[in-house]
């Protein structure tokens, strides 16, 4: 599905350039910024390293819900590619 969308942006440059503007707005907003800081955190507790190709998921699908490392898991990010 990613490389659909890539595909897409590559055919499109004006489309590229419209979602590139409306990111980088997105990217000073609190609420983004408050959503970098809360992956970090998760990172961190479940001591994954950056270029490890593993992200950090919930068991129950709820991100606020950071209590027990019970509930959080890694998942290989390669199946995606």
């Amino acid at each position: 599905m990613a490389s659909d969308s890539k595909k897409y942006y590559d055919a499109n440059p004006e489309a590229k350039a419209v979602k590139n503007a409306y990111q980088k707005e997105y990217n000073k907003t609190r609420k983004s910024k408050l959503h970098i800081a809360r992956s970090q955190r998760l990172r961190r507790k479940l001591k994954l390293k950056v270029g490890d190709k593993r992200d950090a998921a919930h068991d129950n699908k709820n991100p606020k819900s950071n209590t027990g490392r019970a509930q959080l898991r890694s998942t290989n990010r390669n199946r995606y590619a």
